[in-house]
């Protein structure tokens, strides 16, 4: 998310002059001639509060085009500012803003997200849950997040050995991006796919890129020590390792090495998988993807393109579909999973930004 809003940041800029009320951090990410006001991140309630009041503050003084907010925890203050100054609002939502369970969520900051102007989604599955909470499809616009494109990663010098030990430079690579939560199954994954995977090929190797989610809206689980403990008790500690956070070069890395991305994500009623921009990101260098079909992810992976999508749970058809890859059975190609990757350009994603905001 953070990411997506720096490229939402990235593409506005080239026609509007921004000013940017942000959480602690924030301010490193952005060029040195935008304006940026800080407000405290946590407890969230001070971050609402201060960003409310310095956002009413700047749009009195300057009188801005369009209040924009990147997701809609901050669809109160937007809508309330915007009316004020008499100005467009607009938020961009990630699918887990439409789907939370807090009462008090649900009674303030639901009726503020149906009462923006425009509403942006990240995929066809959070338009289709926005217009079930009763936003009105006319207010509805799909952007998908953006990848950075390029026509090659060239490995690091020296990044394998983050990665492998030099035993294992030939192995086949099964890859996991993402933070840890319950959501991505990864716990049930190396649970129910990862011993029949490991008995047709004993070199299996299930890098696990990502770190527990510990400061997540949504609380989850520990998962970080429930995979550990599921590897123990099936004997596949060797053919399981957590990386953590890793640098972007890393990243390029461990994509590049790997056979299959797997996103084996799990339907949760409270806690959605809005899109999947980590199948995006392998397909751009060439990765396919084996992946439940849950949530948005049916707009990140593109079925006999750039992976396979199996329905939600049936581990055995996700084995085989993971199984033809790595057999080299399948004709999925790294052309053909660049191609898909080539419609999320960032170039791309600010044509369509620019044009939902006018």
């Amino acid at each position: 998310m953070e990411k997506l809003v720096q490229n939402i940041y990235k593409a506005l800029k080239t026609k509007y002059q921004i000013e940017i009320i942000g959480p602690t951090g924030c301010k490193e990410f952005v060029d040195t001639n935008t304006s940026v006001i800080v407000c405290p991140a946590s407890p969230i309630f001070v971050f609402l509060l201060c960003s409310f009041i310095m956002s009413l503050y700047r749009a009195l003084r300057f009188r801005p085009a369009i209040v924009f907010g990147g997701s809609g925890l901050v669809a109160p203050a937007v809508v309330c500012v915007s009316k004020i100054v008499g100005v467009r609002s607009t938020c961009y939502l990630h699918g887990l803003d439409i789907v939370a369970d807090n009462v008090l969520y649900r009674m303030v900051f639901l009726p503020a997200i149906r009462a923006l102007d425009t509403v942006i989604v990240n995929s066809r599955n959070t338009a289709k849950l926005a217009e079930e909470v009763g936003i009105h499809a006319s207010k509805l616009n799909i952007l998908h997040p953006s990848v950075s494109f390029e026509s090659s990663y060239p490995l690091q010098p020296g990044r394998k050995d983050n990665l492998l030990s030099d035993s294992d430079t030939h192995c086949k690579i099964l890859l996991s991006v993402g933070r840890l939560t319950d959501r991505k199954g990864l716990a049930e994954f190396v649970e129910h796919a990862m011993p029949a995977l490991v008995s047709k090929f004993s070199d299996l190797k299930l890098i696990i890129i990502g770190d527990s989610a510990t400061d997540a809206v949504k609380s989850t689980s520990n998962q970080i020590e429930k995979i550990t403990s599921i590897a123990k008790s099936l004997d596949l500690q060797e053919h399981v390792k957590l990386l953590g956070i890793v640098d972007d070069a890393t990243l390029n890395t461990a994509y590049e090495m790997s056979d299959v991305l797997v996103f084996p994500v799990l339907p949760k009623k409270d806690d959605v998988e809005g899109f999947g921009i980590v199948a995006i990101e392998a397909a751009a260098h060439g990765l396919p993807t084996v992946a439940f079909n849950v949530g948005g992810v049916s707009d990140a992976v593109s079925n006999n393109i750039s992976g396979y999508l199996v329905e939600s749970g049936n581990y055995s058809v996700l084995v085989n579909s993971i199984a033809m890859i790595l057999d080299k059975q399948a004709d999925i190609t790294a052309k053909s999973c660049r191609e898909f990757a080539m419609g999320f350009s960032r170039s791309e994603f600010e044509r369509n930004l620019l044009s939902i905001c006018g």
